[in-house]
């Protein structure tokens, strides 16, 4: 067994975000098969357990295309010069470190590339971000990833109206 969130709506504007953990059934395996399996136990189980109707699967392994194009390794934001790059390479690439960054040569790399770069690994403390010429803090945690991922979604005309058919 395994747990994992599942993020869902409030209409609580000063946390407008509920974070559940559910548990479920976990396949192990790198085939994509396995992986779905596993998203279908963690959507059957949020479905009975929160009282959910429709679970958008929002990742790379996604059986439905708003998914997928909903992910990190897919969904790009635009920048200042009219070039755009998924939000994880535009993450990955701005990141600082105690003894290097940001590499921004990783905006335009391919995910397996940026996976294996040892400098993400073995320059130190993360220290901040570095995007656009404005300087990220690292903590809240996750402020710049939310700010990438809104300023990409809020560029990515029509998605954000499909998200509304969906609970969680």
């Amino acid at each position: 067994m395994a747990n994992r969130p599942v993020f869902k709506p409030s209409e609580n504007l000063n946390n407008p975000v509920l974070i559940e953990s559910v548990e479920f059934e976990w396949h192990p395996g790198m085939a994509v098969s396995q992986k779905q399996r596993s998203i279908q136990s963690l959507h059957e189980n949020a479905k009975e357990t929160l009282k959910l109707n429709s679970i958008l699967e929002v990742s790379s392994k996604s059986k439905v295309e708003l998914g997928r194009n909903l992910s990190a390794f897919k969904l790009q934001i635009n920048l200042d010069d009219g070039s755009s790059m998924p939000i994880e390479n535009a993450f990955q690439g701005s990141k600082v470190f105690k003894n290097g960054g940001p590499f921004s040569e990783l905006y335009f790399a391919d995910t397996i590339k940026i996976k294996k770069d040892i400098r993400l690994k073995e320059s130190g403390d993360l220290t901040k971000f570095s995007f656009e010429g404005f300087d990220w803090p690292i903590e809240p945690k996750t402020v710049f990833y939310d700010w990438l991922y809104l300023k990409a979604l809020v560029q990515s005309v029509g998605l954000t109206e499909k998200l509304l058919k969906y609970d969680a």
